[in-house]
């Protein structure tokens, strides 16, 4: 009668994952998510460490789905897709216990957080920051939206030529770099 009291096992991996919180981080992961109205369909990631943008970090996972079978037919056959549990288990591997930085976060941590709990899993413990709330900050504004093209050529920032999911987290990423220096934000 109690037996839905009990704690199903956790896999290791996300084990691992709570336990990276014993301890506080300074590294920021920058990430984007591709995404359907209502589903997530890809995440691309990259470090940023003392004001830089580390591209040989930068990964894009995508998750199986009939959605995701489509896109990487038309658009590039040696992309690789993930089962839902192996998605998730480099994900947290990869950003470990780190500050996440992005655009447009609470549509993408509710998707994420669709995803995790579809499987069993907490929400995602790390702290999140959106650029676009920092941009508000710097502009002193309060709740307006701004695209990354006018954070772009606000802050002098070359625009991507493409639309990929890489471009967009890189864009990201300099505008964090940007942001970050302006608003004299530290890493402690």
């Amino acid at each position: 009668m109690l037996d839905w009291f009990k704690s199903k096992e956790l896999p290791d991996f996300w084990l691992e994952y709570i336990e990276k919180f014993k301890e506080t981080s300074e590294d920021f992961v920058v990430f984007q998510i591709l995404q359907t109205k209502t589903d997530l369909l890809a995440i691309s990631l990259l470090f940023t460490s003392n004001n830089k943008v580390i591209l040989n970090t930068s990964q894009t996972f995508y998750l199986e789905s009939k959605k995701n079978a489509t896109l990487i037919d038309t658009e590039n056959s040696s992309i690789e897709t993930l089962s839902t549990m192996i998605f998730i288990e480099k994900f947290v591997k990869y950003i470990g216990n780190s500050f996440l930085i992005g655009y447009n976060t609470n549509v993408s941590t509710e998707l994420i957080t669709k995803l995790l709990k579809n499987n069993s899993l907490s929400r995602l413990r790390n702290n999140v920051l959106d650029i676009e709330i920092m941009f508000n900050k710097y502009k002193e504004t309060n709740h307006i939206n701004y695209s990354l093209s006018e954070m772009c050529k606000e802050l002098n920032i070359p625009q991507p030529m493409s639309k990929s999911i890489f471009e967009e987290v890189l864009t990201i990423s300099l505008i964090f770099i940007n942001l970050k220096q302006k608003l004299n934000i530290s890493n402690k």
